[in-house]
Formats: structure tokens, sequence, C-alpha cells
């Protein structure tokens, strides 16, 4: 399921200045946060990634409520 994700000023947003593979899932893309930026990934905090052609971008968000499955 998709979500909408509306840009505010009430995040703080993370431009990743790497480039990564698309392949990358979201639990590698946290470990990137935490190992490389030495961030969590936690409310309120968005993280920008692009792949090295600069033509995919994907972003990664807490959120609370999350429902998987």
């Amino acid at each position: 399921m998709s979500s909408i994700v509306l840009f505010s000023d009430h995040h703080n947003y993370f431009l990743y200045s790497g480039r990564v593979s698309m392949r990358k899932s979201f639990d590698g893309l946290s470990g990137i946060v935490e190992n490389e930026l030495g961030r969590e990934v936690k409310a309120k905090d968005v993280f920008i990634f692009l792949n090295k052609d600069l033509t995919h971008i994907k972003i990664l968000l807490y959120e609370a409520n999350a429902k998987s499955g």
C-alpha cells in the first residue's frame, strides 16, 4: 500500500550525498542512516536517497502507526 507524503516545515530533511542502489531495501537504507550518518530514523526526520544516474529517488521516513502485512 502506498502513502502520500506531504513535504512541509514539520519535518527535518536530509539528502544523502552518496549514491545508492535502488535495489536496497528500506532496512538497508536505515542502516546507512545509522552507520554512515550517525543518526536514528525517528519521527520528523526524512531521508532522501538518489541512484547513481540521478533518475530514481527513495524517501525514508518513520511512521509510528505504520501497519505491515
